[in-house]
């Protein structure tokens, strides 16, 4: 195998990320992870494991509808969205997305709009959704 770059793929490094593509368990007992031993011992270096950015970590979070809700109830400010969507015209895209949705995105543009209307920041937005 010819290798050009290594990733840790985690924070325990317990796999390798290889060439962009190949995921190799670290274990003696594996053929490649001993390849990338060698490839070390040549001088080379596997890179350290970067986590998901803030914004990937926004793009992924979502809650299905019924933890939404338990969420802003938590935060304070269930009643306050519930009122909100109610006074909005019935084809108000948030109020549509408030009365329909089963999963709430966190990156969803209508539920940002919304949050905004509600003076929610973005901050708090990534705390309700677990993002941090």
């Amino acid at each position: 195998m010819k290798i050009q770059t290594a990733k840790y793929m985690d924070e325990e490094q317990t796999s390798v990320q290889v060439n962009g593509t190949m995921s190799v368990p670290v274990s003696q007992g594996n053929r490649h992870w001993r390849e990338v031993q060698e490839w070390v011992d040549e001088g080379n270096t596997i890179e350290a494991y970067q986590g998901p950015t803030l914004e990937e970590k926004r793009n992924e979070a979502s809650l299905p509808r019924a933890e939404f809700m338990l969420t802003l109830k938590n935060a304070g400010i269930y009643l306050e969205a519930k009122r909100y969507a109610k006074l909005l015209p019935e084809d108000h895209d948030w109020r549509i997305l408030w009365e329909n949705a089963q999963v709430f995105h966190r990156m969803n543009e209508n539920l940002i709009t919304g949050a905004r209307e509600l003076g929610i920041t973005d901050n708090q937005l990534d705390q309700l959704f677990g993002v941090e």
